[in-house]
């Protein structure tokens, strides 16, 4: 399998976001239902996993362990099956000439592991793909584009269910309809990259749910990015993937379905040799790592707490 060199994540600031009492330590061990569906796993033990797409299938908790990957096209596939063994969720990824690099997260302690699956398609192989990760339970929590093709990022959380999927190719002009329209049929994006085809998001629903998911698309300078995420995550949304071209940033988002409560976001951008060191920061402060893109800037991190 060939692939380019994709890259991940980078994250930063935030400040004055209201706490989220959510975010806070539960003495409760036992899984808690979620507001979207499903079951997260209670301190020190996992639960089913169900519907928790808009936070990349990582259960709630106050601190978080991280793994940082950098390898190239051929060791993709040893590398993410070697961290969903090991209970990590590769949530967001990047790719440049450093190779690709994954960002994994998992409750600190959890014993919950997953299965992982890579494909690398061009254009022609994107509907039947996405299709039948969907259909085989594997959600894709990250999508790349480079001379490789399309990279799908996949993982299956032991307990999970089918998807149904959706693909759509889209110029900037048409991205906020598009995401509309997901939305209204219940469909999360949860990966979208971009390159001469335009923008390629790739939406999920659970096969049995089709209640419409709130979203939003949103297109932003550098210096607008922060100000951008932090209000959304105000308002409970979650940022699934972030791109940068020459029209910005492009941050989509999704809201669990019912919940209200407000978010903590950070952003922080960074060199590579501060990733390791980044992401562990962000997970001993309850933060998951939900979306990443590199360019001139370095790597630029969105991440959310609970």
């Amino acid at each position: 399998m060939m692939r380019a060199g994709w890259f991940l994540i980078v994250l930063g600031l935030l400040a004055g976001c209201p706490e989220d009492p959510s975010s806070r330590d539960d003495p409760d061990p036992r899984p808690r239902p979620m507001p979207d569906g499903g079951v997260i796993d209670g301190p020190g033990g996992p639960g089913a996993v169900a519907d928790l797409l808009p936070f990349k299938l990582v259960a709630k908790a106050a601190t978080y362990q991280t793994r940082v990957e950098q390898v190239s096209g051929a060791g993709l596939d040893a590398a993410m099956a070697s961290m969903a063994s090991a209970g990590y969720a590769v949530t967001a990824a990047t790719t440049n000439t450093a190779g690709y690099t994954l960002f994994g997260v998992k409750p600190t302690g959890s014993t919950a592991t997953y299965t992982a699956r890579v494909a690398q398609v061009a254009g022609s192989g994107l509907d039947t793909t996405l299709a039948t990760f969907a259909a085989d339970g594997y959600a894709v929590t990250a999508a790349l584009t480079n001379t490789a093709g399309y990279t799908f990022l996949g993982l299956r959380p032991t307990g999970g269910g089918a998807y149904q999927a959706q693909v759509r190719q889209v110029s900037g002009s048409q991205l906020s309809t598009s995401v509309d329209e997901l939305a209204v049929g219940g469909y999360a994006v949860t990966a979208a990259t971009t390159n001469t085809a335009g923008y390629t998001l790739l939406a999920l629903r659970p096969a049995s749910r089709t209640q419409a998911r709130p979203q939003q698309v949103q297109q932003s300078s550098g210096a607008g990015l922060q100000e951008a995420v932090v209000q959304a995550a105000g308002q409970g949304f979650v940022p699934t993937a972030l791109l940068s071209n020459t029209a910005g940033y492009t941050t989509f988002l999704v809201k669990p379905v019912g919940a209200v409560a407000q978010l903590g976001a950070r952003l922080e951008q960074v060199a590579g040799s501060q990733l390791s060191d980044t992401a562990a920061s962000l997970g001993a402060a309850g933060y998951v790592i939900t979306a990443a893109t590199t360019n001139t800037a370095g790597y630029t991190l969105l991440a959310v707490r609970r």
